[in-house]
């Protein structure tokens, strides 16, 4: 069952340059979420320029991906293939480390749409 409470990544502690996120207090926030009792991580391929997927794998390294299901999104802006999909899909895999594993029921991808009023191109049934 999902937590009540989830952990939304797009605002993260940042470095004094205000462009780079702070690893060291995001692992420590995350992990301290699912330490008590948060189980559902919410992250974006665009969220602070790709830095958020990737502090989440380190975050979930160490045992915290199996407590945990993992939801990401991606921008369907500019997509206009199947293979442009699958390329943003398997950077996001990659960014975010965790997903190197096999997949699994404990992972749960979305697909936003981009905006109120906006259907994103998969609901025009392109992709299968």
């Amino acid at each position: 069952m999902v937590s009540a409470l989830g952990f939304g990544i797009l605002r993260l502690p940042m470095l004094e340059d205000c462009k780079t996120v702070d690893e060291k207090k995001t692992i420590e926030m995350l992990r301290h979420g699912i330490d008590h009792g948060i189980n559902y991580v919410d992250t974006a391929r665009g969220y602070l320029g790709g830095q958020s997927e990737r502090s989440v794998g380190k975050a979930l390294a160490g045992g915290y991906r199996d407590r945990v299901y993992l939801a990401t999104k991606l921008n369907l802006g500019g997509m206009k293939s199947e293979a442009d999909f699958q390329r943003m899909f398997d950077t996001s895999r990659r960014d975010a480390g965790s997903f190197r594993q096999t997949l699994s029921t404990s992972i749960f991808c979305t697909t936003l749409p981009p905006g109120p009023g906006t259907a994103p191109s998969c609901s025009t049934g392109f992709w299968k």
